[in-house]
């Protein structure tokens, strides 16, 4: 356990506040988490005394509990237990500074800044790397996410242009006066461009203010489930660069947008214009070239032959109804990948993944939870599974240098300022070979057998496992999905474990000075993840599995270092949490964290993400459904003088509508089917070129159920959208 001196600031930093009592005012003062109050053998109450012996003093210490602070999730899941107290000012302290992320110059150089302008030294300075790298990379422009804007502006470009078309054909005899009176090309430029541009001057301080509104309120929301509450509403700021960037994305559409209907204008005669007879020409082909069927109604015939003769009018409609569907069905498709790897992260990660956790926290490695234990603890009633782990760390040695296939992912990590304390995770020996420390873990044969779902190479035989030299590995991937080294199944690998069992910063370090049990093992299967996570190696290094037999016969420790508890849902966690204090009380260096109320959390989050990207696809959903329509709806409007031609060679009003809706039929199955194409190939590339690489287990499937549905819906709307412009067209008597 650590006393930690504090200021009022840390609480913030560390998402905690006060929840009881108050903030310590003398060096003898602390405050704390009840769990970690309860752990040291407390009720967890303000006014609470305790006796500890802290590290180079010569007697114990007493402390007064003078308050109570909200649970740290990171800092309970990973058993991190901490009394906080007022900073001493007479000692050297350490400070965590947080750096204005929006210089000019970049995070990296800020802080290279900070060091230089005080004369710090750079050995005294520790970078969160992770963040900062995370920081510097957002400032970077993300290739994918422009890919993505592309996308959106070029479906947004169709959805506009189709709505404009509409208007353009309502207003077509207006366009054709407008060039009978000497109106030229670059003045329907113009006209259409003023238009266009007085919509947007409405249009673009309107979204900004949904915007801003939606940030403060379900943008702010999203975020907090998102980031576990750390996220604050201050945060949200109009960046400029976004509000430049959709200014000259609207100004781009629009031109875009002038260029094509000035010149789809111009190319109309003045006379057809005028009139609105803009397909006559189209009109004696499909109605005079007719090729007859007995077994085709006439009305059919029409239309399909109407679809042939406007193949590029059709062409641009089905690809632009297509669009639409095949970004909903991809959106679902990687929403269901992501919240599935959301739910393995839960499972596979030390922090949340079963509602109690102990830990024997001793240094010694030999000490932990007996089989008897187990025993006591599996006949508490409410308990659905225990799940111990055996765990020591490290060390396989004797590793080629060529077997370092992404020696930048080492460098890496090796500077992370917890690796640093004990010489980095991998280092080049004497010889030039590689040594990569990592955890070592002994797992039941349950255990063992989940690890399929993160079988990289090889194939689990629990039996195999249990007898001879056969292990797994956990080797980590980089960002393309590649092993960061090059082992594989059939490969002996050569592993050393301290001889005394006790883990210290200078025995993590491997030193030639301290006797080790070193063993030749063969590798038979390799896998991306394992269950639990040692204290020392979090999950950037290489692991060693065994089963739990194996571990025994290896290092001579039958004692579990973690044990995982999972209850029943209708168990009495209260209950359950005393039964486990009492087995574990005697068990000095054991500590027990209840996870149950973390873990529902965590479901919830992941539930309240889900219901956010289903609104998100929702909307995409709605954008796909009103383009069909207008899409549908202007190809109709837009021949009206074709139908007043077929009406009075004699098509009565029931034959015409039927024609209508067997278009509109038509124009959905085809881009049904182009949805169906474009999305199985999209759900392809996403999958194997993307995600595969940077999931955890992500499994490959086809939602048939939505491709259904999606079907389904289109046709409905290519139905629905014939109606509208149906009645319009009887009604019209122009």
């Amino acid at each position: 356990m650590n006393i930690t001196g504090i200021d009022n600031d840390y609480l913030k930093i560390s998402n905690s506040k006060l929840i009881s009592g108050r903030m310590p005012q003398t060096s003898n003062e602390i405050v704390a988490e009840k769990w970690v109050l309860q752990n040291l053998g407390l009720e967890g109450e303000v006014g609470e005394k305790i006796s500890l012996d802290l590290n180079e003093k010569k007697k114990k210490e007493t402390f007064t509990v003078v308050g109570i602070i909200t649970d740290r999730v990171y800092e309970k899941s990973t058993a991190i237990m901490e009394a906080l107290t007022k900073v001493n000012s007479n000692q050297s302290v350490e400070l965590y500074v947080k750096v204005n992320e929006n210089t000019k110059e970049g995070i990296n150089s800020t802080i290279n800044n900070i060091i230089q302008k005080n004369k710090i030294k750079k050995e005294d300075v520790s970078k969160n790397t992770m963040l900062i790298n995370s920081i510097a990379k957002s400032e970077k422009y993300d290739s994918k996410l422009l890919i993505l804007f592309f996308i959106m502006i070029v479906f947004l470009i169709f959805i506009v242009y189709s709505i404009y078309n509409i208007s353009m054909i309502q207003r077509l005899s207006e366009y054709g006066m407008l060039r009978a009176i000497g109106g030229n090309k670059s003045q329907i430029f113009k006209l259409t461009f003023y238009e266009l541009l007085i919509l947007s001057v409405i249009s673009l301080p309107l979204g900004i203010l949904i915007g801003v509104i939606g940030a403060k309120t379900i943008g702010v929301y999203a975020c907090r489930i998102i980031s576990e509450g750390i996220f604050m509403s201050s945060d949200i700021v109009i960046s400029k660069g976004s509000v430049i960037a959709s200014l000259i994305s609207i100004i781009l559409m629009i031109i875009i947008l002038c260029i094509v209907v000035s010149k789809k204008i111009t190319k109309i005669p003045i006379i057809v214009a005028i009139n609105k007879n803009r397909g006559e020409n189209k009109i004696k082909n499909s109605i005079f070239n007719l090729k007859s069927d007995k077994n085709i109604a006439i009305e059919k015939i029409i239309a399909i032959n109407n679809i042939l003769v406007n193949k590029k009018t059709f062409i641009v409609t089905v690809i632009s109804i297509a669009l639409g569907g095949t970004m909903f069905i991809l959106s679902n498709f990687t929403m269901i990948l992501k919240n599935e790897d959301e739910k393995t992260l839960l499972a596979v990660n030390t922090n949340l993944n079963s509602d109690f956790k102990i830990e024997q926290q001793s240094v010694d490695y030999s000490k932990g939870i007996s089989n008897d234990e187990l025993e006591e603890i599996e006949r508490i009633e409410g308990i659905k599974s225990v799940e111990p782990y055996k765990v020591n760390y490290v060390s396989i040695y004797d590793i080629p240098k060529d077997k370092i296939t992404v020696p930048e992912y080492f460098d890496f990590v090796n500077e992370y300022a917890f690796y640093k304390t004990f010489g980095g995770v991998s280092k080049e020996d004497n010889d030039g070979k590689y040594s990569i420390k990592g955890s070592f873990y002994g797992y039941k044969d349950k255990t063992l057998k989940e690890l399929n779902d993160f079988l990289i190479e090889g194939r689990i035989d629990v039996k195999s496992l249990n007898n001879g030299d056969n292990v797994i590995l956990k080797i980590p991937k980089e960002g393309s999905g590649h092993k960061v080294v090059d082992i594989n199944v059939g490969d002996k690998i050569k592993i050393k474990i301290p001889k005394n069992m006790l883990s210290s910063e200078e025995s993590i370090k491997f030193p030639s000075n301290i006797d080790y049990i070193e063993k030749e093992l063969t590798v038979s299967v390799i896998v991306s993840r394992g269950y639990n996570q040692n204290v020392y190696f979090p999950d950037d290094s290489i692991d060693v599995i065994v089963s739990d037999k194996i571990f025994s016969e290896i290092t001579g420790v039958d004692k579990y270092k973690f044990v995982n508890i999972n209850c029943n849902k209708d168990a009495n966690i209260k209950n359950i949490e005393d039964e486990l204090y009492k087995i574990i009380k005697d068990n000095l260096g054991c500590n027990l964290r209840n996870l149950s109320k973390e873990i529902k959390n965590s479901q919830k989050n992941i539930l309240y993400k889900n219901m956010i990207l289903n609104g998100m696809t929702l909307i995409l959903l709605i954008m796909s459904s009103f383009n069909i329509f207008n899409n549908i709806s202007y190809n109709l409007i837009s021949r009206k003088s074709e139908f007043d031609t077929l009406k009075a060679i004699g098509l009565s009003n029931k034959k015409l509508k039927n024609m209508i809706i067997y278009e509109g039929l038509v124009y959905s199955i085809v881009s049904s089917i182009l949805v169906v194409l474009l999305s199985l190939v999209g759900q392809y590339l996403l999958y194997y070129k993307y995600f595969k690489k940077i999931l955890i287990s992500p499994t490959w499937f086809i939602n048939w159920k939505l491709y259904i549905a999606v079907v389904i819906v289109s046709i409905v709307i290519g139905i629905l959208s014939t109606y509208i412009p149906f009645r319009i067209i009887r009604n019209d008597k122009k």
